[in-house]
């Protein structure tokens, strides 16, 4: 079949008795594939769903992953609006292809590379390229790649990063939390990351001179301009400083309802009282919301 043609395959997959199913998948998107010769991977960074990855020896970059979505987890997340974003901003050059959808899960394309992590995410020559990536598609015009729709990509990114001998690139994938949001609250969901999920420390958070190192790129993007004032930095600075309140909140809540159906092997509650802790701590430190008026 084409391999760019996207499909819907009719099937439900267990994701703790996967390997048969999986192998129908691959029957279907790559037929061609020796049945001898399978192998697969599973990734263990997520806490949301389960992802499989399956290849042929000696084919590991051309290996088809396959996401089983969480139990439950379409309590927070609207998968049709999932797959929509995931078109539309591989349309426009900014993720991988989306090969299928199934009852419980989708298959999309892998991407080599690695996950930023809390040492990596700090890197000058990986961050400017995350800034000015960000940018670039807040700058997204969805009348361009949605025609009678208005959205936002305010997702809370997994980024992969990728060195060469000659550069290093960034691409966001998982946008299973994407919708209509602000600016602001984007950027204070990836500075919260820089703290960690499973070993969180939040002496890790980006202090100020840092935050307005990676805001002055990511305007430098967003406005289309190496010129960009101390002013124009402060204004975003502070909105994302009252939008760290709502990446507490979010996630808190997020949390509370994975503890009470996910079968993901993490401590949700534990990290439910985390966030809302840190919540509260921010919160009584910061008191001032004048400065919540944002741009989308």
């Amino acid at each position: 079949m084409d391999k760019k043609k996207e499909v819907h395959i009719d099937i439900k997959i267990d994701e703790n008795d996967y390997q048969d199913d999986i192998k129908i998948i691959v029957d279907i998107l790559r037929p061609e594939w020796p049945k001898g010769q399978l192998q697969f991977k599973i990734f263990t960074n997520g806490i949301t769903n389960k992802l499989i990855g399956i290849y042929y020896s000696g084919h590991y970059s051309e290996m088809l992953l396959i996401r089983i979505y969480g139990n439950k987890t379409d309590l927070l997340i609207d998968r049709k609006d999932e797959v929509r974003n995931i078109r539309v901003l591989n349309k426009a050059g900014y993720t991988h292809s989306l090969y299928a959808t199934f009852n419980n899960g989708l298959v999309y394309e892998f991407i080599n590379g690695e996950v930023l992590t809390p040492e990596t995410v700090i890197n000058p020559e990986i961050y400017w390229l995350v800034a000015k990536r960000l940018a670039q598609m807040h700058l997204l015009d969805p009348r361009e790649y949605c025609p009678g729709i208005n959205w936002g990509n305010a997702h809370r990114e997994s980024i992969i990063w990728n060195k060469t001998e000659k550069f290093i690139d960034v691409t966001f994938i998982d946008f299973e939390y994407t919708g209509f949001n602000y600016q602001a609250f984007d950027i204070a969901n990836h500075f919260a990351e820089f703290v960690g999920v499973e070993n969180v420390d939040y002496d890790r958070y980006p202090d100020e001179a840092f935050q307005r190192s990676w805001l002055k790129i990511y305007l430098q993007a967003f406005n289309k301009s190496s010129s960009v004032s101390e002013e124009q930095v402060t204004k975003l600075f502070k909105q994302i400083k009252k939008f760290n309140l709502l990446t507490h909140f979010f996630w808190g809540c997020w949390a509370l309802i994975q503890s009470q159906h996910s079968t993901i092997d993490f401590d949700f509650l534990e990290y439910a009282a985390m966030r809302f802790n840190e919540f509260f701590k921010c919160k009584n430190s910061n008191n001032d919301s004048s400065e919540l008026t944002t741009q989308l």
